[in-house]
């Protein structure tokens, strides 16, 4: 021999015979597929929550019926609005009402130029009897009769 290692240079290595690349690199592979998608995931949900909360916003209100263990309150909305949710909190001595509403329209356009009222009808454990209905940052609502 002429001091070249057999190994490398006597014996011929096809393609067939070549090993495949360690089972870590495959890992390292798919653990970064992952990560990215983990992150493009949680981007997308992020920017999804900012145009949600963006889109929600308090509804005005001013009057309310009372009917046995019920409530009526009006709830005007402008044109590309809906009622996201509505909800009651009872005390002794008031009643939250909390509506929200979604709207589709971008901000800064008008919204009441096409307004429409509706009654929502919210369900209470006990009639009013007395207590003060309020919206959560404290307006007193006006009763109907």
């Amino acid at each position: 021999m002429d001091g070249r290692s057999p190994r490398f240079y006597d014996d011929p290595v096809t393609i067939e015979d070549t090993p495949p690349p360690p089972a870590s690199a495959d890992r390292v592979r798919v653990r970064r597929r992952t990560a990215a998608a983990i992150a493009a995931a949680v981007v997308t949900l992020g920017l999804l929550g900012a145009v949600l909360a963006a889109s929600l916003h308090p509804a005005h209100l001013e009057w309310y019926r009372a009917d046995g263990q019920a409530l009526e309150v009006e709830v005007c909305r402008g044109s590309g609005e809906a009622v996201a949710w509505s909800r009651v909190t009872e005390t002794g001595e008031q009643i939250v009402v909390d509506i929200e509403l979604f709207t589709t329209m971008p901000p800064g356009l008008p919204r009441n130029a096409m307004a429409t009222c509706d009654l929502v009808r919210l369900e209470l454990d006990a009639a009013v009897d007395g207590r003060t209905v309020v919206t959560p940052e404290g307006t007193a609502l006006r009763a109907l009769p």
